[in-house]
């Protein structure tokens, strides 16, 4: 894994842990607490996801110009 996609999902943990201990921290009803740690975590889970389908799709690009490359060689 490359340095900036380490620092990337750092900063979204970071961002993620950060939104659920403000929350938790907030004198709201725990019915609203609750609601909001779950939205917070749908959206960390849907970052998430985003970013590893965009580094599948990068290894496939990659896979794919190496395959072209070791094809231009032989």
């Amino acid at each position: 894994m490359k340095n900036t996609s380490k620092i990337l999902l750092a900063l979204v943990g970071g961002v993620a842990l950060g939104a659920a201990i403000g929350i938790l921290l907030a004198p709201d009803k725990g019915s609203e607490t609750r609601s909001k740690l779950k939205a917070t975590a749908r959206k960390f889970g849907d970052k998430a996801k985003d970013k590893f389908r965009e580094s599948m799709n990068a290894a496939s690009d990659l896979r794919s110009k190496v395959e072209e490359e070791a094809e231009e060689l032989i």
